[in-house]
């Protein structure tokens, strides 16, 4: 069986400079989401590239990728889901290294991808106490509010981007 037959998620997380936060994330993914972890080290530094091969050298689960130099956000993401679509994954979470997945994300995630093949998703995000759904933009404005507002053409709907799926 191919791993496009299991429908297993490719999760993408970027670290930099944060080997804590990114290792807090990589266990929600394990322990929610049936799913392999292209961890992308943004830090371009010998002492951080140690760090995250000492902890996932030997998880087959992780596969690291050390880019010569830091990337930035969006070719380090390109880097991974180049690897992982070499793999053969059509599915893929991109992940914030500070994110972390709630119980139930991995079925949830899922779901989504089974209903709506093709499209952008992201999860309702917590902050502390508060929660978010998705934000709106004012586009003459600049203004950002989390809150549903009155119909009108210059607020615009857009998701978060510390995880999309």
């Amino acid at each position: 069986m191919t791993i496009s037959e299991n429908n297993k998620i490719a999760v993408i997380v970027l670290n930099y400079f944060d080997t804590e936060a990114t290792s807090k994330c990589i266990n929600s993914v394990r322990k929610t989401i049936k799913s392999t972890i292209f961890l992308v080290d943004n830090s371009a530094y010998r002492i951080e590239r140690k760090k995250l091969t000492s902890l996932y050298q030997h998880q087959e689960e992780v596969h690291l990728l050390f880019p010569p130099e830091n990337l930035g956000f969006a070719a380090g993401v390109n880097l991974a889901i180049k690897k992982a679509v070499q793999k053969g994954f059509k599915r893929f979470l991109l992940l914030n290294n500070d994110a972390v997945l709630l119980n139930g994300a991995g079925a949830r995630f899922r779901q989504a991808f089974n209903q709506w093949p093709g499209t952008l998703m992201a999860p309702v995000i917590r902050w502390g106490d508060r929660i978010n759904r998705g934000n709106y933009y004012h586009k003459y404005l600049g203004l950002l509010v989390n809150d549903r507002l009155p119909e009108s053409d210059a607020w615009l709907y857009y998701l978060t981007g510390c995880a999309l799926a």
